[in-house]
């Protein structure tokens, strides 16, 4: 019997879909794509340096939001490329983000983000003082 045709069909596509409804790693955000109302991406962005503006990669980027109720927020955190960038898709909302790596002093800064906006958020993080 070919499961794909008839009640076995509906069967099958009704159960594949409820099974898609129930993944809990579906992204939060309702677009599914990070992407505002008009197809731009929502979120913040960045670089992270020491004082000589040199980049620091691996570093974590945390937001802790603002608002109440507060936003979902799609991951724990992220983490900075080579070069020191990051890139976060949030809901729209505030947010302070707090960027920390292994050595170095743990830096803050408020953000505003706005549907269908990128905000941008550099941050330096010092050497701790031994």
């Amino acid at each position: 019997m070919d499961v794909k045709s008839g009640a076995g069909g509906l069967a099958l596509a009704a159960l594949l879909s409820l099974a898609q409804c129930m993944n809990p790693d579906q992204p939060v955000d309702s677009d599914r794509h990070g992407l505002g109302r008009r197809g731009s991406p929502t979120g913040v962005g960045g670089r992270v340096t020491d004082p000589d503006a040199r980049p620091v990669s691996g570093a974590w980027i945390q937001p802790a939001a603002l608002d109440s109720p507060s936003p979902a927020i799609p991951e724990m955190a992220v983490v900075t490329d080579e070069r020191g960038r990051y890139f976060w898709q949030l809901p729209p909302g505030r947010y302070e983000l707090r960027a920390s790596a292994r050595g170095r002093r743990e830096a803050r800064a408020p953000v505003l983000v706005e549907a269908g906006r990128v905000s941008t958020v550099d941050l330096v993080l010092a050497p701790e003082v031994e």
